[in-house]
């Protein structure tokens, strides 16, 4: 399972007991590891589809070894700092985006490569567009009418 990186804010061990100045709302953007809430295996005819597929791990990925696993997540989009485009293509599905990207992994020998698959057309791009990205230090944001799939050995944080 995910962990969360040296950049995430750390909690404290254990809570102090609340007073006025403890419950004032605070303008900072929480980060944290993703923790799946179902896993599932892959399979290319499944309609995977928001919300249903949010905070899924899917496993045995095809496009290669049939050994990865990816936590999904919807209106979401993958950040790094050293963020590239490897593909942008329009794809049928959420599973055709996912096994493409999957794919590079295997056969480019990758550890690095997730996906974002635009399932409502938004932004300008046509539905369906499926980016395979690559990059370290990943972030999981906000990014209404798409899926983004990160390895589960990634360490990306969720910034959602």
């Amino acid at each position: 399972m995910a962990t969360a990186s040296s950049k995430s804010t750390s909690t404290p061990s254990s809570s102090p007991s609340s007073t006025s100045s403890d419950t004032a709302s605070s303008s900072s953007t929480s980060t944290s590891a993703p923790s799946p809430t179902s896993t599932t295996f892959f399979n290319k005819n499944t309609n995977y589809t928001c919300p249903d597929a949010n905070n899924t791990e899917i496993r045995n990925v095809s496009g290669g070894s049939g050994n990865s696993s990816y936590y999904i997540f919807c209106d979401a989009d993958i950040s790094s700092s050293s963020k590239k485009d490897l593909s942008s293509s329009v794809q049928s599905s959420f599973a055709d985006c996912l096994a493409l990207c999957n794919s590079m992994n295997n056969f480019q020998d990758r550890t690095d490569v997730g996906c974002t698959y635009n399932f409502e057309g938004t932004g300008s791009q046509d539905k369906g567009t499926c980016w395979c990205l690559s990059g370290g230090n990943k972030s999981i944001i906000t990014n209404v009418g798409n899926m983004a799939a990160v390895l589960s050995t990634e360490n990306a944080l969720l910034n959602l």
